[in-house]
């Protein structure tokens, strides 16, 4: 009976789903893409995020030749082209064939749906129900990485974190994941006006802080003062925030997971990190020019591990835990200064919005402890970094635009062609 009822609701809400993925895919299926986004590590074995993520590349793509308009990418897009079209490139001389091609399939991926997302015109109104449900998302899977933690689900240092279908998400990447809805959420509550807006804005983040406090994820917390401190520097939100930081750290001492973590001298030297990045540097030095190929750092480092002492072992084939590290031993430092460039181009073009600035540097920060290039919730800021720029500054390869007609003239705007790299006026982008 559960089976049919949900059958029926499929069936009588189809109609409404085809319209918006024709009409409004930002708000379908792209809504749908950005609230699976934080469980892909526990429901992508399944490849249910991959399909979402292709029909809503469908989606954007058929709408923009629906209304023949397209826009030219951000200048990030040309740096994290090269990017991975060098690590592409390394499938050809890898040390580790089967990871290297199971890594670049994924990134060919991750960068087809960004680059869909660098052409698609959004406009402001899109890009706030954009944000909306990427703080929806962000409270949905702390909410729910609560409700196991209080039922006693924890892992090893009493750390939340969620599980599905036997698959465990690291609580690490949970608290790096939380980092873009958190900075929208306190961005939107220190500067809105709207009494429900505020109160929402307002729950969200303290379900979010307390879920990223309990995974017990320090380069998380250090990666969230960052952003926080970022925001109170670029606003005049300054005792606002620093007050939420004082509340928040307070009120952490009430179940202090992961300042039990920085005390625990049993976890020190970042975790046994310094020792992984003693034996990077050694790979590094093997493989500076052409890299050991993307999605090689762990036999790199198993390589290495045979020939030098660790004060604490590690275990084999372990990660980078540093993007850098990570780029500069899989694609050679030529590869490493491409990741850096493409990041200061994305900052660069979040230029003007503070918010999705701050969540950039607190994931630049977290990505010092993390191998997170791979991941969704990285490319899904890279992705709201190009979709803020094209709502600021949208430049049209091709298509019509309406033009505002003269103050009281009476006529109905007109549409006029929108050159290839032309800047609309603020005028012009009041009529989308």
């Amino acid at each position: 009976m559960p089976t049919l009822a949900l059958t029926l609701i499929v069936i009588s809400l189809a109609p409404f789903a085809l319209y918006l993925a024709l009409k409004r895919p930002l708000i379908f299926p792209f809504g749908l893409y950005l609230m699976m986004v934080p469980f892909d590590g526990v429901i992508g074995a399944t490849k249910v995020t991959a399909i979402v993520a292709g029909l809503t590349g469908g989606a954007l793509v058929f709408n923009m030749l629906l209304t023949r308009r397209v826009l030219a990418p951000p200048k990030s897009w040309t740096g994290w082209a090269l990017y991975t079209l060098l690590a592409s490139l390394t499938a050809l001389w890898t040390i580790d064939s089967l990871n290297t091609i199971n890594a670049v399939v994924t990134l060919l991926q991750l960068f087809i749906f960004y680059t869909i997302l660098c052409v698609y015109p959004v406009e402001r109104a899109g890009l706030r129900i954009a944000g909306a449900t990427v703080v929806a998302s962000g409270t949905f899977i702390s909410l729910f990485g609560l409700l196991s933690y209080a039922q006693g689900f924890r892992t090893q240092e009493d750390r939340l974190s969620v599980t599905l279908n036997g698959l465990l998400i690291d609580p690490n990447h949970i608290a790096a994941g939380l980092l873009l809805p958190l900075a929208l959420a306190v961005g939107t509550l220190v500067e809105t006006r709207n009494i429900w807006l505020r109160l929402g804005s307002a729950v969200s983040a303290v379900i979010m802080l307390a879920a990223l406090f309990l995974t017990g994820s320090r380069g998380g917390l250090i990666a969230l003062a960052v952003m926080l401190l970022f925001l109170a520097w670029k606003t005049r939100y300054r005792l606002q925030i620093l007050a939420l930081m004082g509340i928040g750290g307070i009120a952490s001492l009430l179940q202090p997971t992961v300042w039990d973590r920085f005390a625990d001298k049993g976890l020190g030297a970042g975790s046994g990190r310094l020792f992984i990045w003693n034996a990077g540097g050694l790979a590094l030095k093997d493989h500076w020019f052409a890299g050991a190929g993307l999605g090689a750092f762990p036999a790199a480092y198993n390589h290495e591990l045979l020939a030098m002492y660790q004060p604490v072992f590690q275990g084999w084939s372990r990660p980078a835990h540093n993007a850098v590290l990570s780029a500069a031993v899989e694609l050679g430092i030529f590869g490493a200064v491409l990741l850096l460039y493409a990041c200061w181009r994305t900052w660069c073009d979040a230029r003007g919005n503070v918010i999705i600035e701050a969540a950039l540097v607190g994931l630049a920060v977290a990505s010092m402890f993390l191998d997170v290039m791979l991941f969704k919730y990285i490319w899904l800021a890279l992705s709201m970094s190009a979709l803020v720029k094209n709502a600021a500054e949208p430049k049209f390869l091709r298509g019509m635009r309406r033009q505002p007609p003269p103050a009281g003239s009476g006529k109905v705007s007109a549409r006029v062609p929108a050159w290839r790299g032309a800047r609309l006026s603020a005028a012009q982008r009041k009529y989308p």
